[in-house]
């Protein structure tokens, strides 16, 4: 079958960040959203982030089976934190799920990060920056495209989840098959800001019906627009449909997914805008979001979509994706 090879905008991070931008980044973040859901984002600092990001990961898939084992996955009460691995006819990877930390409220549904201690101490001084800085980041991109926002007040850190994934390819020498990460899906975030290798894996699905592959340079900073921000633009900007289908060339892939959110308190009020998307075309297959867009009237309630998806495991609209 022929692969398809996608080029996105490559856009940089003014030297004014985290205080402000030119306008003309401002016009680029709306151009690319609006366009390709997705662009490329570089600066003088991605490159030390990406690697320092992807470095900890390594430390962390390469310990025993049996120490990642005893931080498995927590799923109580809808809390997600901890290692998992993933086998199945659609899922095929390792991973982290990592929050903020802090305090826990009632009816909270982070729980306290697991890792590993014998993580080293410059893993965790580096994990710990990369998520500030990943944070700092989304805020300001959010902050630059024209359409709703959150109030300011509806953002901190403490729902933010990062992600370290590790995908294994079967490494039988022939490019002929290729193993399912993840299946499509677009992120239920705001935006998603993603460091990963510089292989091939990640695919995004196009206006034009094809799904095609996306290798990033070291050191991008791949930024896709979320489900939230699809909703709250009502389509004007779609969201990044995405998914990892590793060509059994590759012996291993290791990506970063930071997702922003709001508080689990925030509303959302999708609005009209003027924008109107300029990518016309539908999904001929199924990709996995949590609502159909014409399902969305009104406010959106974070807390209750995330007990939606989270307590009764609904994380797509077809339940037949919520089988498993």
């Amino acid at each position: 079958m022929q692969r398809h090879a996608l080029t996105l905008p490559r856009l940089e991070l003014p030297e004014s960040y985290p205080n402000g931008c030119a306008d003309s980044f401002h016009v680029d973040v709306n151009d690319a959203f609006t366009k390709y859901s997705a662009f490329l984002l570089t600066s003088k600092h991605s490159r030390e982030y990406a690697a320092s990001i992807l470095s900890v990961a390594r430390e962390l898939f390469a310990l025993s089976r049996q120490v990642k084992e005893n931080f498995s996955l927590l799923k109580k009460e809808g809390r997600y934190t901890g290692y998992s691995n993933l086998k199945s006819q659609r899922d095929d990877r390792e991973q982290f799920h990592i929050y903020a930390g802090g305090e826990m409220k009632p009816g909270d549904l982070r729980a306290p990060n697991k890792l590993p201690e014998q993580l080293s101490p410059y893993g965790q001084k580096r994990l710990a920056a990369y998520f500030e800085e990943m944070h700092s980041l989304a805020a300001f991109l959010s902050s630059t495209y024209n359409g709703p926002v959150f109030p300011q007040n509806a953002y901190d850190s403490s729902y933010c989840l990062l992600k370290l994934i590790k995908y294994c390819g079967t490494a039988t020498g022939s490019d002929s098959s290729s193993v399912t990460g993840t299946p499509a899906h677009a992120d239920w975030s705001w935006i998603t800001i993603v460091s990963q290798d510089p292989v091939e894996g990640l695919q995004l699905y196009t206006s034009d019906g094809y799904w095609q592959d996306l290798v990033t340079e070291p050191g991008d900073l791949l930024v896709l627009a979320g489900e939230l921000l699809s909703l709250a633009t009502r389509e004007a900007i779609r969201p990044a449909s995405h998914r990892v289908v590793v060509p059994d060339i590759v012996e291993e892939r290791i990506s970063a997914p930071f997702f922003y959110t709001p508080l689990l308190t925030s509303l959302l009020a999708p609005v009209s805008i003027s924008c109107q998307s300029q990518r016309q075309g539908r999904e001929s297959e199924h990709i996995h979001r949590v609502f159909r867009p014409e399902e969305v009237e009104g406010e959106i309630s974070f807390l209750s979509t995330e007990r939606f998806r989270k307590l009764h495991n609904r994380w797509c609209y077809n339940p037949a994706c919520c089988l498993s």
